[in-house]
């Protein structure tokens, strides 16, 4: 076996859910509030299954808005990627470049549904903002121990994201941080969000990547040039080892019976990493092994970018 696939296998992320309501602070502080499904505050936000498209069934309070979390992460919050058995840390990151946080919390509800697991996200501002401006507001939700398997996580009502829980191999893991940017929503999707099944491989074409990126979190994208109608973009994967970045996309196939024309059309995802310290890193595509450098710099600001394809 491939030793970036065997690395892949190892670190594929696992997301579960005992019907639990979790908050979280700007900058990635948990709040410590976890109120469990026998609180009558919370009683509406955590019963009954939940699917694609039952987005907007949770009332968070009227100082917040629902949004998507943009970014959700495993890894070093609990020391170790996520395995079968074990509780662990989902991280929760809304924001990108160019935005402006401070001050706000993350808060989020997480149900099991027959496809998977149904999450619910929202930015609030319960407490004193600050003039400062941040990029990404962020937050943990606490995820208990699940037992083997795959799970499809719609986000406020669409396709987000595919974790797979795997058992821990024998022997010490490291303590590496998974980062998946959410899928996007489709403008005009040839098959309705209900009807998308995440598949296990594309074959992304090209990466583009900042040539220059300051400190912390960098997106960047990944392009498959020759898909059929049905396929949507899923979500992008980026797991970090040391100065490396392994990057993974996962395409949405459409389940709908309707008829493609024989023609290529161009998918892309949005990738965004752990947060980076200055350096080098070196990217590569697990399925392609098309690879390329990203520089992070102190202070620095994204400067062009730079684009590897596989086309020949």
């Amino acid at each position: 076996m491939d030793s970036r696939v065997g690395l892949a296998v190892l670190l594929l992320g696992a997301l579960g859910c005992h019907q639990t309501l979790v908050t979280g602070q700007s900058g990635g502080a948990s709040s410590g509030r976890d109120m469990a499904l026998g609180d009558a505050s919370t009683a509406d936000a955590t019963t009954g299954d939940a699917g694609p498209g039952d987005a907007g069934s949770v009332d968070f309070g009227e100082e917040c808005a629902p949004r998507r979390a943009d970014v959700a992460c495993t890894g070093p919050l609990s020391g170790d990627p996520p395995f079968a058995g074990e509780p662990f840390a989902l991280g929760l990151a809304v924001g990108g470049p160019g935005e402006c946080f401070c001050g706000e919390s993350v808060e989020c509800a997480v149900r099991q549904s027959a496809e998977g697991l149904a999450l619910e996200t929202a930015v609030c501002s319960r407490g004193p903002l600050c003039d400062a401006c941040f990029p990404y507001t962020e937050g943990a939700c606490e995820i208990p121990a699940l037992a083997p398997g795959r799970y499809p996580v719609s986000v406020n009502g669409e396709p987000g994201l595919v974790l797979d829980l795997v058992p821990r191999p024998m022997g010490s893991a490291a303590a590496l941080e998974t980062c998946f940017g959410t899928a996007p929503v489709p403008e005009a999707p040839a098959c309705p969000s209900s009807a998308l099944s995440p598949e296990n491989i594309v074959a992304p074409d090209e990466m583009c990547v900042p040539a220059r990126s300051p400190l912390g979190r960098v997106t960047f994208s990944l392009a498959a040039d020759c898909e059929a109608c049905t396929t949507e973009a899923g979500s992008c994967r980026v797991i970090r080892n040391g100065t490396g970045l392994l990057v993974s996309a996962t395409p949405l196939v459409g389940l709908c019976r309707i008829g493609c024309p024989d023609i290529c059309f161009r998918r892309e995802w949005s990738c965004t990493t752990p947060p980076l310290e200055a350096g080098e890193y070196e990217l590569t595509v697990l399925e392609t092994g098309l690879s390329t450098t990203l520089v992070v710099e102190p202070g620095g600001a994204p400067a062009g970018e730079t684009c590897v394809s596989a086309r020949r």
